[in-house]
């Protein structure tokens, strides 16, 4: 596999064979910049990075054509569409002039985005590559042209990169360096923030027990609806879905769900059961149950009981948190909870099948004491009942002598 590392020597290793400026003839340049880099999840699998925009100038005696293509220091997971494409986009602005006043729309506008045109979806080249291929990024011009192209729906695996503040990096490179020169190729494109916070509060005695579980925000972007994402370039959401085609390609840009969180309950007898209400808000964060649907009761299997919440509001101004009652029966000792973003998957590379968002196994486990089981005491026996006894002892001893004459 080529990694960012092994790409960043060759990069070096080309710069040393340049020739002296005075030499050489001006080639078009394309200045990169992915603006300013979001704070992901640290546990997803499937994390927004940033745009990566490149602003390219310059005179070309014939058309600039090459590969595009990214390199990353960490496997690329958006979703493909077949085979190896990639729900991964290149929106490929229109010419200008730009020694005059720019004109208003340098990007494909919503309604004008056509595959093939200006839009190009990536194909995946390796776990943490994509490549454009055969993109004219400026035509043949007398006068100096420019071309603004945009990377967008690039979503990478942020669990494998560590806490933060793990940086996501982006290399850009083209396959005709002689004729395009790229300024500032390497590129941060999202920072790791902190992992989610679960805690659970509550007591009981056998069989019973209530409490709540508590999910808050590290950061005030780690909960996302679904939403319906963007067709305008460069438009900032803060949805799982991202930039969304107008007119659209099937299943690009969407994500399945808004973001899940789930709790699940350990070592329950048979029997048991958990119950919990059909949402839980706190201001304008609500979280509606999916499992079990409209809310209800979860009856333990092998031992285990699992309830999953979707985000289906939330304000990105401020972190939030919110509190799910539940109530237990049947439950013997101390519960033990474990909440966790869901759903968990183990695929940390662009699929076709695989959840969007996903998220790495990073539970955080939490314990609700249960007191032991009431025992009803014994009878006390009044003097009535002692009396009983003692003749029945002295009849049992008669007998137990007569038999033995």
């Amino acid at each position: 596999m080529r990694t960012l590392a092994h790409v960043c020597l060759l990069v070096a290793s080309f710069a040393g064979m340049v020739t002296p400026a005075s030499a050489q003839v001006a080639v078009p340049t394309c200045a990169i910049n992915a603006g300013v880099p979001p704070t992901v999840r640290a546990e997803g699998l499937s994390e927004h990075a940033g745009d990566i925009v490149l602003t390219c100038v310059g005179t070309p005696a014939a058309p600039v054509t090459g590969n595009l293509q990214v390199f990353f220091n960490t496997n690329l997971t958006s979703r493909l569409t077949a085979s190896a494409t990639s729900e991964a986009l290149l929106l490929l602005g229109t010419v200008y002039d730009p020694n005059s006043p720019p004109p208003p729309n340098l990007e494909p506008q919503p309604g004008n985005q056509i595959a093939g045109v200006n839009l190009f979806q990536g194909t995946v080249s390796g776990p943490n590559s994509l490549t454009f291929s055969n993109i004219t990024v400026l035509p043949a011009a007398q006068a100096s042209v420019g071309r603004v192209l945009r990377l967008t729906n690039l979503r990478l695996d942020a669990s494998a990169l560590g806490g933060t503040p793990a940086q996501h990096l982006a290399l850009v490179t083209f396959s005709n360096p002689s004729s395009l020169a790229l300024v500032n190729p390497q590129q941060t494109v999202a920072y790791n923030g902190p992992e989610l916070t679960f805690s659970a509060a509550g007591s009981g005695q056998c069989p019973a027990a209530t409490g709540t579980l508590t999910f808050t925000e590290a950061f005030s972007s780690q909960f996302k609806v679904r939403g319906a994402g963007t067709s305008v370039p460069g438009f900032i959401v803060n949805d799982e879905s991202m930039f969304v085609p107008d007119p659209t390609i099937a299943i690009v840009g969407l994500a399945d769900t808004g973001t899940q969180l789930s709790a699940t309950f350990t070592g329950l007898p048979a029997g048991a059961q958990i119950s919990v209400p059909a949402t839980a808000t706190n201001g304008s964060l609500v979280l509606t149950a999916v499992s079990p649907a409209g809310g209800g009761s979860v009856q333990a299997a092998n031992g285990t009981a699992t309830v999953v919440y979707e985000v289906t509001a939330t304000s990105y101004l401020a972190s939030e948190s919110v509190s799910i009652p539940f109530s237990a029966t049947g439950v013997v000792g101390t519960l033990v909870v474990e909440g966790r973003f869901a759903p968990i998957s183990a695929v940390a590379a662009a699929s076709d099948t695989a959840p969007i968002p996903r998220f790495a196994d990073r539970g955080i486990r939490a314990t609700i004491p249960v007191a032991a089981c009431a025992t009803s005491p014994a009878p006390a026996m009044g003097g009535y009942g002692l009396a009983l006894l003692a003749l029945l002892l002295v009849l049992f001893a008669a007998a137990r002598f007569r038999a033995a004459r």
